[in-house]
Formats: C-alpha cells, sequence, structure tokens
C-alpha cells in the first residue's frame, strides 16, 4: 500500500495509506443466456420474413373396397414480416472525465485516458447485455418489449394464438397446487405442435417460488 496524504483530516498535514480501489457493479443478470435458450444469428437487413406452413393432420376414416378414397386437405401457407428493432447507445469522454481526476485506487496519479474509454465501453456493453436479456425474458412471455417498456411485437396477436393462463391460486387455502401444475404440462403438452420435449423448465418469480414452495 502507498502512503498518501489524508483527505479527511481536518489539518491535511497527517498520512494514510492507500488501499486497494473497490469498484461497485450494479447486478447483471443473465440467466437466459446461461441457459443458451437463444441462438444469435446475424442478418444484413432491417427486417426479417417468417414463412409458415401449417400442416393438416386427421384421422382417416375406412370405405367399402372399391369405394372412393378420402381426398386430403389442402395445407395453409402464410408469411410474416418483422421490422427489427434499432438500440443505439453512445456516450462521451469530456475533459472533465480526464482533467483533475485521480485513477482507482492511485492517489497520485491521473486517470488515462485508455482506462476512462474502457471502463465506459465495458458499462455501454453491459448495458446492451442487460437489454437483451430484458427482450428475450418478455419474448417467452409471448410480448417483445424494449428497454423503455414499450411493446414492440405480441406475437399472440401476430399469429393469431391465444394466450393461456392458469391462475395458480397460491394465495388461497386448499388449492390444489399439484392440479395447477398438471394443467401447465397438459396445456404445453397440447401445443407442441408435432414438437417432442422431454421436460419442462419453468421460470417464475421469486415471490412466486416462495409461495409454491410454503
Amino acid at each position: 500500500m502507498t502512503l498518501v496524504r489524508n483527505p479527511f483530516d481536518a489539518g491535511g498535514y497527517s498520512l494514510a495509506e492507500m488501499t486497494q480501489a473497490i469498484n461497485i457493479l450494479p447486478n447483471l443478470y443473465t440467466r437466459l443466456g446461461q441457459i443458451g435458450l437463444f441462438r444469435f444469428e446475424g442478418v444484413s437487413q432491417r427486417s426479417v420474413i417468417i414463412e409458415q406452413y401449417e400442416g393438416v393432420l386427421n384421422l382417416l376414416p375406412s370405405v367399402p373396397l372399391g369405394g372412393p378414397a378420402t381426398v386430403g386437405t389442402r395445407e395453409g401457407r402464410s408469411m410474416r414480416s418483422f421490422a427489427l428493432p434499432w438500440i443505439p447507445h453512445d456516450d462521451v469522454i469530456l475533459p472533465g472525465d480526464i482533467q483533475g481526476q485521480p485513477a482507482l485506487g492511485v492517489f497520485d496519479g491521473a486517470d488515462p485516458l485508455v482506462e476512462v474509454m474502457n471502463r465506459k465501453l465495458q458499462l455501454m456493453r453491459r448495458k446492451h447485455a442487460q437489454t437483451r436479456e430484458y427482450m428475450e425474458m418478455n419474448a417467452l412471455r409471448g410480448i417483445v418489449k424494449d428497454g423503455a417498456g414499450t411493446t414492440l411485437y405480441n406475437y399472440f396477436t401476430e399469429f393469431g394464438l391465444a394466450q393461456i393462463s392458469v391462475d395458480f391460486l397460491l394465495g388461497t387455502a386448499g388449492t390444489n397446487v399439484q392440479g395447477k401444475v398438471r394443467e401447465v404440462l397438459r396445456a404445453v403438452e397440447d401445443n407442441l405442435l408435432g414438437e417432442a420435449m422431454s421436460s419442462v423448465h419453468a421460470l417464475v418469480s421469486r415471490e412466486f417460488f416462495d409461495k409454491l414452495i410454503s
């Protein structure tokens, strides 16, 4: 540690030892990033088109030998266009960020330009990462929002889907929690649409989880 003049002493003539600096960073929530649920794929255009092919699967009846065969139902096909959100973020380095500013953890040294720039770039990157996590979490709910809470897309409306909600009634005595869980599982199974699953992973709030296990 380095001996420095103590600025907190009334006389200003005593010495103190400068310890290592503490850099307090806000929480960075990356649960969805850790799971790897969303795959990143870059595009070169400002919009993307999703083509939907609606298959038809039905049971076939029997007919008398030599009778006319049943005719297949025509499958539907549609396309949807989505404009990509534009989320720019800028920052600047002003003379006041460097002039007269000591480096973090160094009492007698100026804060170099490269340190200030790296610190700002790191903060900007964390803001973008947190914004992406927030948008992905809302996308799982079917409604994409930006950092200001503005709804960009409601996938239930865009794809003509009915939103399924299950009220667990956790604050009500005598609620059949297991029955509510089975209701959720069966709703997922009924809407797989040709896909298969081995398990269900639910992301819930801390308040919901506390009530669920209480």
